[in-house]
């Protein structure tokens, strides 16, 4: 018997066993409505032969159940436990028949056929189980015309009794093998569809990888075009070099903005997105979003405005960063697209919670092309001509967000021209709270440690960088250049945990992907002998492309205590030493301050 032909056994078993009480119930109530046809005595030994094999069919069904490696053994007691159980069934309407009574005859004939027709329905899947479930019943209903003839000598009544009888019995197989066909097209329907969802498993991952493959390759060489820039633009140029350097820089930019939006809408669609939830002053982030598009409005001529409710909560509390992401990809469309007049942004309290709208003066949407707003990867102008760019994913992604918050975002036509997109957040408010602390960040990358600013740590600062990107190394030296720290470079992980244990370092920025020994295993290295040898903890940085969320995770839990995500962002990586220092300093007060 295959491994098949046993899963349809047991799932006709399955089917069985959900009727235990159905059957001991009828079981029951025939033996009390049927005693005076078949005598006290028979009933009571029929009943309770009937209910001990129902509670064994029921043990072997859960031990059928609970022990897969057992089910070829229970294959064939558990068809002649099935067989043995309609066989007593059975009996009580042979003993009825045996009265040659006329009410008993039709008793036994009525019970004969429920039996097949329970049978048929219940068993369906599996032939085997079917034929121990209905060959007793079959034989009776054909035994029936016997009885008969005994009773009334009549050969014409016995002739038409077998025929009903063969009738029935005839129905009863078309009825099982129609089921059989019904539940062989379930089955192969269940199978495609298992089969299609391992592919879309297969494929979900095959493109989760694909995009964390392709982040990191992505970012590796953006950071060091970035940093490079970057380097450039903070350096004494002619005005045409530094403006060639700062246009390389804002590109670089723009390609990092889009690198991230994609990473968002994988994280989303795998269902790795995790949202903040801290309190965060609303007007600030707004005021911050308004002056950050300032110039590139008025460089069009466009009157970029704010206005507040002045009922307006100050505090609210939700992921500060994904509002502001969604606010930023609302103005920076409405900028882009507006060449004429002005564009407000407004906020509101809201029954949901909080109520943010961008209009514009634009152009607008034509009315059949508003149900493509936030689709995916759609450019409502795809022809060569068009002259407004985009990969056509940040009102898709601001829809996602939206989502993710339970809120509800809509776009809808102004009546003059222009569009007017509102968001509904349902974020709580903080009402008479102290204001959340904001954290200082340095403004300029290239004075950010100057020696007059209070954001230099001391020289004293000593720090083990492992990467193993000739460009990548290079940029870390000139963002550090200016601190005038202690670096040390090395090129993989085996060599970091060798550098380490030379000597004492305030802070390890650690890249993952090297060769010899990637940045986990050497984290990992090092974390265990901190703990063997009782030495103090340093401070490990993730430095890498790898940024998907669970990629962080991955980071946290072997023992890495911050991740900075390439292209290096000046600001992060200094904010991210800064918190470093700072724990240390917390623990250790002796160790070097990094103030910013």
């Amino acid at each position: 018997m295959t491994p098949m032909e046993r899963r349809w056994i047991g799932e006709a078993l399955r089917r069985r066993a959900e009727q235990w009480r159905t059957r001991i119930g009828f079981g029951l109530l025939i033996a009390l409505v049927f005693w005076p046809m078949t005598g006290p005595l028979f009933a009571l030994a029929w009943t309770g032969t009937y209910l001990l094999i129902q509670a064994a069919e029921r043990f072997l069904t859960a031990l059928w159940s609970a022990s897969p490696r057992l089910r070829r053994r229970l294959t064939f007691p558990a068809l002649a436990l099935v067989l043995v159980s309609n066989l007593v069934f059975a009996s009580f309407a042979l003993r009825q028949a045996m009265t040659l009574d006329a009410l008993g005859l039709v008793c036994a004939a009525v019970l004969a056929a429920g039996a097949l027709i329970n049978g048929a329905i219940a068993t369906s899947g599996s032939r085997a189980v079917t034929l121990a479930a209905l060959t007793p019943h079959l034989g009776l209903l054909l035994s029936l015309p016997v009885f008969l003839y005994l009773r009334y000598d009549s050969p014409l009544a016995a002739v038409q009794l077998l025929v009903a009888g063969m009738l029935l019995a005839a129905a009863t197989v078309a009825a099982v093998r129609g089921l059989s066909r019904t539940m062989a097209r379930q089955r192969a329907a269940e199978a495609a569809a298992v089969a299609a969802r391992r592919q879309a498993e297969a494929a979900s991952r095959a493109k989760s990888a694909f995009i964390a493959n392709m982040s990191h390759e992505i970012r590796t060489p953006l950071n060091g075009v970035l940093g490079l820039a970057r380097a450039l633009a903070g350096a004494n140029l002619p005005p045409r070099e530094r403006e060639q350097s700062l246009l390389l820089l804002e590109s670089g930019e723009a390609l990092t903005v889009l690198l991230n939006d994609m990473l968002d809408l994988s994280k989303i669609e795998a269902g790795h997105f995790v949202l903040d939830r801290r309190p965060f002053v609303l007007h600030d982030l707004l005021d911050s979003l308004v002056r950050l598009f300032e110039p590139a409005a008025a460089a069009k001529g466009l009157e970029l405005r704010l206005t507040a409710a002045p009922d307006l909560a100050e505090v609210y509390v939700g992921d500060e960063t994904r509002v502001r992401q969604i606010m930023s990809n609302l103005i920076s469309n409405a900028v882009k697209f507006t060449d004429h007049g002005r564009i407000l942004v407004e906020a509101c309290a809201d029954p949901q919670g909080l109520r943010l709208a961008v209009s514009d003066t634009g152009p607008g949407v034509a009315a059949d092309q508003m149900a493509l707003l936030f689709q995916k990867f759609v450019q409502l102008d795809e022809s060569p001509t068009r002259r407004h760019g985009g990969a056509g994913l940040g009102l898709s992604l601001c829809a996602d967000l939206v989502a993710l918050m339970k809120g509800d975002i809509h776009a809808e036509r102004l009546p003059d021209a222009g569009m007017r997109f509102d968001v509904v957040l349902p974020l709580p408010e903080r009402r008479n709270t102290p204001r959340p602390q904001q954290e200082a960040e340095p403004a300029l990358p290239a004075a950010a440690f100057s020696e007059a600013s209070p954001g230099d740590p001391p020289a004293a600062l000593r720090i083990l960088a492992a990467e193993d990107h000739p460009i990548n190394r290079k940029v870390l030296e000139l963002l550090l250049e200016p601190a005038d720290v202690e670096c040390h470079f090395v090129e993989n992980g085996q060599e970091a945990v060798e550098a380490w244990r030379q000597r004492d370092w305030d802070l390890i920025l650690m890249d993952i992907q090297m060769p010899v020994m990637d940045g986990i295993a050497a984290t990992r290295a090092i974390r265990a002998e901190e703990a063997f040898l009782g030495r103090k903890r340093t401070p490990i940085l993730a430095l890498t492309a790898n940024a998907l969320q669970h990629q962080q995770d991955e980071y946290a839990a072997a023992g890495m205590d911050d991740f900075i995500g390439k292209p290096v962002q000046p600001e992060t990586l200094y904010a991210a030493i800064e918190r470093a220092v700072h724990a240390v300093e917390d623990a250790a007060p002796e160790r070097p301050a990094f103030h910013a």
